[in-house]
């Protein structure tokens, strides 16, 4: 949430100051934060540390590679279904 002050002039030269609260799709909150650490900084971690773990769990790395695989399917068809609604 963010809070933006707004001045409104009107005709008889007074101002008035009023606060509004919006969000803002490009201001992060917490809880897309909490969502950003949920869905690649934890991945992105444990997929380091499955890489480098000796010997390899292949288990393990197959099931971090096949999430990116998701995450990497999903954003790209979320980026054309975008281009094909704003045209």
């Amino acid at each position: 949430m963010v809070m933006v002050m707004v001045m409104v002039s009107h005709m008889d030269g007074t101002i008035d100051d009023r606060a509004t609260a919006h969000s803002s799709p490009h201001q992060p909150t917490s809880t897309n934060a909490r969502s950003i650490t949920g869905q690649f900084l934890y991945p992105a971690y444990a997929t380091y540390k499955s890489l480098g773990r000796r010997p390899t769990d292949h288990a393990e790395l197959e099931r971090w590679l096949m999430f990116w695989s998701v995450v990497g399917a999903w954003t790209a068809a979320e980026g054309i279904v975008g281009w094909f609604l704003e045209w």
